[in-house]
């Protein structure tokens, strides 16, 4: 059976285009990005205790790094270029 054939049928499966799940995919990585941008920022601010400051830096950047080896192909090196920048 054909994936059109299976989409006409009143089957709760539905097909989504390999095209749709990319753009959603880069989408919901861009909004964790941002996300995670505004949220240090933000929260940075506001903490003025140096060393919970810090903790909060190290988490931060390894959830950068953490979203940025789960959201794009990029080899260690890569990933780690660009947490460190």
């Amino acid at each position: 059976m054909k994936s059109t054939e299976a989409a006409e049928t009143s089957s709760p499966v539905f097909y989504y285009s390999e095209n749709k799940i990319n753009r959603l995919s880069d989408f919901i990585a861009l909004l964790l990005a941002v996300c995670l941008l505004i949220g240090a920022i933000a929260s940075l601010h506001y903490v003025r205790a140096e060393g919970l400051r810090l903790g909060m830096i190290c988490v931060y950047t390894l959830l950068f790094a953490a979203g940025l080896s789960l959201t794009t192909r990029g080899k260690k090196g890569e990933v780690f270029g660009a947490t460190a920048a």
